[in-house]
């Protein structure tokens, strides 16, 4: 492996993880260290024999010619090398295993597809999903393996529920839930990471106009971690009646979801107040395209600024000014 490889080597790295992969469970099964290796619960079969058909293909000399495929073969060696390492123990696969095979294996019956349709190899040798296996084969076993599972169950969930209203009872169970993880730290919720300034937020108070509950509750943590006294809201008129307060909040977030028009809205009744009086107004955007879309977006409904995916406090800070 080069040091600084090239975008046409990423089969060529996955190889080289492999056969160090392969060595490291060679070594636990000489040593007795079986046991430590959980075992795998689901059909790990099923995706070893759809491998092993798939490193045949590759290692073969006549199905990949030329220079342009060495890589491709390289990889089919080694991992021919190491499903046969893991049918040589009655135990099945290791369960921290199972998922990244089963990407693997998903990858090359769409490789074997592209070639088929005349796929130039070298362009294949370059797509960029070669390095997200790669991350996955190199994240298995370790918290990152975990963390990556929690955020694929995240988005599958956010997909489903998140624009709809959730009974109490479903709400408070994922602030619960959502309360355990937080003691991961901002790290996981892609918070200002750590020696990073907060003093723009620490001890602002701080005002969010979401309809979404889990939203709320999504952000609202964030804001919490770094520091900030929250309070939330899902109508326009509390929110305004508490600009008017003797201690008003001093940062405003809405979203602008019809039909409520929540930033207009509220944009209205801070027309009424002094410069002095009015709090910063910044628009909460989960999507909308690029920064610079968000932007315009944000000045066209006369918010400062936005406050976008992945919502880190740093973020909100740098559109705070």
């Amino acid at each position: 492996m080069n040091d600084s490889p090239l975008p046409a080597s990423f089969p060529g790295l996955l190889a080289g993880h492999l056969a160090k992969l392969n060595h490291q469970l060679r070594h636990l099964r000489a040593n007795g260290l079986d046991s430590a290796v959980a075992a795998a619960a689901g059909p790990s079969h099923t995706v070893v024999k759809r491998l092993q058909v798939a490193a045949a293909l590759l290692s073969d000399p006549d199905a990949c010619r030329g220079a342009e495929q060495a890589s491709l073969q390289r990889l089919g060696l080694v991992l021919g090398e190491l499903l046969s390492g893991l049918n040589e123990t009655p135990a099945p696969v290791p369960a921290y295993l199972l998922t990244p095979l089963g990407h693997l294996a998903e990858y090359l019956t769409e490789v074997f597809d592209r070639l088929d349709a005349g796929e130039e190899p070298a362009l294949l040798c370059r797509d960029v999903r070669w390095e997200s296996l790669l991350a996955v084969f190199i994240n298995a076993g370790t918290v990152l393996q975990g963390l990556d599972e929690v955020e694929d169950r995240l988005l599958a969930w956010s997909r489903r529920y998140a624009d709809k209203d959730l009974s109490a009872s479903q709400e408070l169970a994922l602030r619960h839930r959502w309360a355990l993880l937080r003691e991961f730290g901002d790290s996981l919720f892609g918070g200002t990471a750590q020696g990073q300034s907060r003093d723009n937020l620490t001890g602002r108070r701080v005002m969010l106009l979401l309809d979404s509950p889990f939203r709320q509750a999504q952000l609202g943590e964030r804001l919490r971690e770094a520091g900030c006294l929250v309070e939330t809201s899902g109508d326009p008129c509390g929110l305004m009646a508490r600009v008017g307060d003797p201690l008003p909040p001093e940062i405003l977030l809405c979203d602008n979801l019809e039909p409520s028009l929540h930033l207009t809205t509220v944009r209205a009744r801070l027309e009424s107040l002094t410069a002095a009086e009015r709090p910063p107004l910044v628009l909460v955007a989960a999507t909308g395209g690029s920064p610079e879309k968000l932007r315009d977006r944000a000045k066209h409904l006369g918010a400062q600024g936005t406050w976008a995916d992945p919502f880190r406090p740093s973020d909100l800070a740098a559109a705070l000014g």
